[in-house]
């Protein structure tokens, strides 16, 4: 006798979810790139997430954030850096050299660390693309930081608009912000979804989808998620319920299996800090400010700020409101193993969470997926910890 086997069919919804999830994997992440390119628009990479978009976008062009080679093998970059030094800037060295970029039209780094202004010089010394730039990020959320983050803006705007041959116009500008902020809206109502016992979402896929709106063209990137939005009040992830609610901290993380990594081990991620994820998607920018580059200056200075910048009491504090807000059990910082900007803070970052009795525990990651074994160990570990404090 034959048994009915149950359908393993996903529904149409669930499968355009999958699709958009996948946008910034290998296989998928040049592809609305290309089409831009196709259609006769420069195409800039950025290394930095405080590269403005909008700007990008008001020069006519197609911004596009550059994730490195998500394979663990940097033969080819080894040859220029040393192994322990920012995993991300080696392995987007790997895919350059490889010629992963050639695509590119001009590249934007920032002052983030020594190792991306490193960055910055071998890609400028390479010559691949005509135009390669670099800024200063603003350290501090105070007026003399905006103002001078406004006026590194029009340096980098002039240059764009001899890079791209036509002017800047403010419609364009305004509209580009415009598209921007709503992406930024439509992020930000999903991460309100975090708040439920059971969101709408894995921690891995929030990932994927925010990755999603860095490569993809933003108006296709926003209408696709809206056409998701009544699937996902109600969908159901899959998530067993019951373990503790965990919040991961990182840079440059953009590889959800790290993320999978962590669920696996019985937790839900049910918010983070990533420059990736919700730093990425933090305020919006005064669509009423009568001058747009302070206006874009002003909402990435104040947006949540990454170990770099010198405000390290609000990022501790921005941690803590969020634990609070989305009912969080413990913080995982899964620090690029040789990130020192993260190495630096971590005294003091430990130090205050614990003061407002929030465990947290600072394990070292690679950037490619490597041998997993150690930090899912780890992970275990502090999440039994946590589990114990629950009783």
């Amino acid at each position: 006798m034959n048994e009915t086997l149950p359908s393993t069919k996903l529904s149409s919804e669930e499968t355009k979810l999958k699709d958009l999830l996948r946008a910034n994997s290998p296989a998928q992440r040049k592809k609305w790139a290309l089409k831009a390119k196709s259609e006769g628009k420069k195409v800039v990479g950025l290394l930095c997430t405080f590269v403005p978009v909008e700007l990008i976008h008001g020069a006519g062009m197609f911004p596009w954030r550059v994730s490195g080679t998500w394979q663990s093998h940097v033969y080819r970059a080894l040859a220029w850096r040393d192994l322990d030094m920012c995993k991300y800037a080696t392995h987007v060295l790997e895919s350059m050299l490889e010629g992963e970029y050639d695509f590119l039209d001009g590249v934007i780094a920032s002052d983030w660390d020594d190792d991306r202004r490193r960055l910055y010089d071998v890609w400028k010394l390479a010559g691949k693309q005509a135009f390669v730039e670099i800024v200063t990020m603003p350290k501090k959320a105070t007026e003399l930081s905006v103002g001078y983050f406004a006026q590194e803006l029009r340096r980098l705007a002039s240059h764009l608009e001899r890079a791209g041959g036509q002017k800047i116009a403010p419609e364009g500008m305004r509209e580009a912000i415009e598209t921007r902020n709503h992406t930024r809206r439509l992020i930000g109502r999903l991460y309100e979804m975090r708040k439920r016992d059971v969101p709408p979402l894995t921690g891995a896929e929030f990932l994927g989808l925010t990755t999603a709106a860095m490569v993809m063209e933003p108006g296709e990137f926003n209408q696709r998620l809206e056409e998701l939005w009544a699937f996902l009040e109600t969908r159901d992830p899959g998530i067993a319920v019951g373990g503790p609610r965990v919040m991961i901290s990182s840079d440059l993380l953009d590889n959800p299996t790290y993320v999978e990594i962590v669920e696996n081990e019985g937790c839900l991620v049910a918010m983070d800090d990533l420059d990736t994820g919700s730093r990425y998607g933090w305020e919006m920018v005064d669509m009423q400010a009568e001058d747009p580059f302070e206006a874009l200056a002003r909402r990435y200075a104040h947006r949540p700020q990454d170990p770099p910048a010198l405000d390290w009491e609000r990022q501790a504090q921005q941690i803590i409101d969020w634990a609070r807000e989305y009912n969080i059990d413990g913080v995982i910082e899964l620090a690029d193993d040789f990130s020192p900007p993260r190495r630096w803070r971590w005294p003091f970052f430990s130090r205050t969470l614990a003061a407002a009795s929030i465990p947290v525990v600072r394990i070292p990651r690679e950037y490619g997926i490597a041998s997993t074994g150690p930090l899912q160990t780890r992970i275990r570990a502090f999440l039994e910890m946590i589990g114990q404090e629950l009783l």
